[in-house]
């Protein structure tokens, strides 16, 4: 996605934040804060932050933080979320790719480098330069399957493929990170949620994540028939996502 449309779903991960952090994210956070990972009140990065899902729960533990992303509307929600936390953090609006490692925001590097369902990290390059900010443990976290049959069956009736549901087997994540001359290790976990929306919603959510612009009045029309004919007795649908994530990391210090 560009800028402009991880803007038009910040709001979507922001009620997601509200909820709390799932079963997946406490696994990942435990993880990812073994002590041989990262060093009691070390320092963090987390490239393609979203609004500090994150951020906020190393923060919590008393790690410092630094965040980035492309969207200005992420970052101010992170900025929102982070402002209660009294350990150092900050952050940056900017296009990981384009970026400097010798900025000054980077300067110092830190004991943790991640990036979770980015598309920050999606080359040799931004590996590499992922690589150069860690000063210990890189971590990438990657869907690598995705089932959504709900979302299928919407996008189906109207004729639209669902670029969501696109996934990978995480193996260039690997040859970059041996290209970048480290040996990656995986992990693979399964991640699954189920969101209840309105048909109202369900649609308005539709059109957030698959058009660009404003959906054809024609095709909303079409969507908001058949969520309403499958919606349970609450009055609602039940969006379930079934999903395998890998963790790829690896260590930079030599």
């Amino acid at each position: 996605m560009e800028s402009s449309n991880w803007n038009n779903v910040s709001s979507d991960y922001q009620k997601v934040f509200e909820l709390g952090l799932s079963d997946y994210g406490k696994a990942f956070m435990q993880f990812v804060t073994q002590p041989e990972m990262l060093p009691h009140g070390g320092s963090v990065l987390d490239v393609g932050c979203g609004v500090g899902k994150y951020g906020t729960c190393f923060a919590g533990l008393g790690y410092s933080v630094a965040l980035t992303d492309i969207s200005e509307n992420m970052i101010a929600f992170a900025e929102k979320n982070m402002a209660k936390y009294t350990t150092p953090w900050k952050t940056l609006c900017c296009d990981f790719d384009t970026a400097s490692p010798d900025a000054p925001f980077f300067r110092g590097g830190f004991d943790l480098v991640i990036s979770t369902m980015s598309p920050a990290i999606h080359s040799f390059e931004t590996t590499q330069k992922m690589s150069i900010l860690s000063h210990g443990w890189c971590v990438v976290a990657k869907f690598i399957s995705w089932e959504q049959p709900l979302r299928d069956k919407l996008m189906d009736c109207i004729g639209y493929p669902d670029r969501e549901k696109l996934a990978d087997s995480g193996s260039d994540i690997l040859q970059w990170v041996r290209m970048a001359g480290y040996e990656p290790k995986t992990t693979v976990v399964p991640y699954s949620w189920s969101d209840e929306r309105t048909p109202e919603e369900m649609v308005n959510y539709i059109e957030r994540r698959n058009f660009s612009g404003s959906m054809p009045e024609e095709t909303r029309r079409v969507l908001l028939r058949f969520c309403k004919k499958h919606v349970s007795s609450a009055g609602t649908l039940s969006d379930i996502i079934d999903t395998q994530v890998v963790w790829v990391y690896w260590n930079t210090h030599r």
